[in-house]
C-alpha cells in the first residue's frame, strides 16, 4: 500500500525514514511530501521549513501537543518490547502528521 498512488504520506524527516526502510527492508514509498518544505510553500513562510513537528503543529493548526508528548522517551526502536513512552511519543506524532498534512492539502 505505500506505493498505491492515491496516498501521501506525510512526515517530519520522513524522506530520511523511508530510506533507511527501502534499505534495509527492501519497503519503497513513492508518495511521501516533507511537511516543513510544504508548509513554507503553501503558507509563503520560507522559516517553516526547518520546524520541527509541534512548532508546525501549532503555526498550521493552533494545536499544542507538546503536552502529550513524552520528554523522556529513548528512542531505540530496536528495543522489544517498546516503552508506552515511545508508543505514545509514535502515536503524538502520527497524529500530528495527519492533522499538519491534512490542513495543507486542502489549502493546495
Amino acid at each position: 500500500f505505500l506505493s498505491m498512488p492515491d496516498y501521501i504520506f506525510v512526515g517530519v524527516g520522513i524522506k530520511k525514514n523511508l530510506a533507511k526502510l527501502e534499505k534495509l527492508y527492501g519497503i519503497g514509498c513513492r508518495n511521501a511530501v516533507e511537511l516543513g518544505p510544504l508548509a513554507a510553500t503553501l503558507m509563503i513562510d520560507p522559516r517553516l521549513s526547518y520546524c520541527g513537528v509541534d512548532e508546525l503543529a501549532f503555526q498550521v493548526d493552533r494545536l499544542d501537543l507538546q503536552v502529550h508528548r513524552p520528554v523522556t522517551a529513548v528512542y531505540d526502536y530496536a528495543c522489544s518490547p517498546l516503552s508506552k513512552e515511545l508508543a505514545k511519543l509514535a502515536t503524538v506524532n502520527v497524529y500530528s502528521y495527519y492533522k499538519i498534512g491534512s490542513k495543507l492539502l486542502r489549502r493546495h
